[in-house]
C-alpha cells in the first residue's frame, strides 16, 4: 500500500490529478519529497488502512484516490470479504461441532434431567443421578466400549483389553504368577462396572455373582456390621 501510494507521484503529475494517500497523510509532499514523519507512522498507517479495508469498516480517514490505489483497494476488499467469511465459518464450525461421544453424553444428560423433572423426582435424587454420570464419565464422553470391542477380532480384542487392565492386575498377588497369555484371557473376560456410593456390591452370607477388583475409588468392607477395611485400587472384593 505504501508503494501504490507513491506510484505516479512527483512534479510531473498533471494538474487536477488526485493525490495519493501518502500526500494526504503528509508522508510525502506534492513534489515527491519524503517528509520523514517516522517509519512507525508510515507503516502503521498502511497497516491501519489494510485492516479497516479488509474488515469493511472503512473509517474514511485514509482513502483510495488514484486509479492505482482504487484498483488495489478493490482486490483487498474482495479478499477481505472472502477471508472474513471463511474465518466466521471456521469459528462457527468449531463452536457447534462436537464429537459423537460428547454429543451422546450431552443428549444423555439432557434426557435424564427432562425425565426426572417430568417424573417429579426429588432434588436430592436428581443430584445423585447426575453425580453418577459425572463420576462414570469424567471426560463427558460416552463410549459403547462393549460394542467397539465386539466388532474387533478376538485376538486384537484380547490385546487391547490386556493393555487396559494390565496395570491393575499386576498389583494383585493372585495374578502375579500368570503369564501374558493367561492374563490376556482374564482381561478379555473382565467388564468395567460403575457403582455409586452407598450401594452394596456383595452381601455377607450370599454367594457373589462375580469377583470385583477396585479400579477407582474406595469400597468399605463390613462384617456383621463392623468395619473391617477399606479396599482401594488393586484390592479384590467378593472373593
Amino acid at each position: 500500500w505504501m508503494y501504490v501510494g507513491m506510484v505516479g507521484m512527483g512534479p510531473g503529475l498533471p494538474p487536477g490529478e488526485p493525490q495519493g494517500w501518502v500526500v494526504t497523510q503528509q508522508i510525502f509532499n506534492l513534489n515527491g519529497t519524503h517528509l520523514n514523519p517516522g517509519w512507525y507512522y508510515e507503516w502503521v498507517s498502511a497497516f491501519y488502512w489494510s485492516i479497516t479495508t479488509m474488515t469493511t469498516i472503512g473509517y474514511g480517514d485514509i482513502t483510495a484516490s488514484t486509479s492505482e490505489e482504487r484498483t488495489v483497494a478493490v482486490f483487498v476488499m474482495v479478499a477481505g470479504c472472502a477471508c472474513f467469511a471463511w474465518t466466521t465459518g471456521k469459528i462457527a464450525e468449531i463452536l457447534t461441532t462436537a464429537s459423537a461421544c460428547k454429543l451422546r453424553f450431552s443428549n444423555k444428560m439432557e434426557e435424564l434431567q427432562d425425565f426426572m423433572k417430568a417424573a417429579g423426582v426429588p432434588e436430592h435424587l436428581r443430584r445423585r443421578a447426575i453425580s453418577h454420570y459425572m463420576q462414570r464419565f469424567p471426560e463427558q464422553k460416552i463410549f459403547d466400549a462393549d460394542k467397539i470391542l465386539q466388532d474387533l477380532p478376538v485376538d486384537l480384542c484380547k490385546l487391547i483389553t490386556y493393555e487396559l487392565y494390565k496395570p491393575l492386575l499386576e498389583q494383585i498377588p493372585l495374578f502375579a504368577a500368570c503369564d501374558k497369555t493367561t492374563l490376556a484371557d482374564i482381561c478379555h473376560r473382565m467388564r468395567a462396572v460403575a457403582i455409586n456410593e452407598h450401594v452394596e456390591i456383595v452381601t455377607e452370607g450370599r454367594i457373589s455373582d462375580g469377583l470385583f477388583v477396585v479400579r477407582l475409588g474406595e469400597v468399605t468392607i463390613l462384617r456383621e456390621g463392623e468395619f473391617v477395611k477399606t479396599a482401594r485400587r488393586g484390592d479384590m472384593v467378593g472373593d
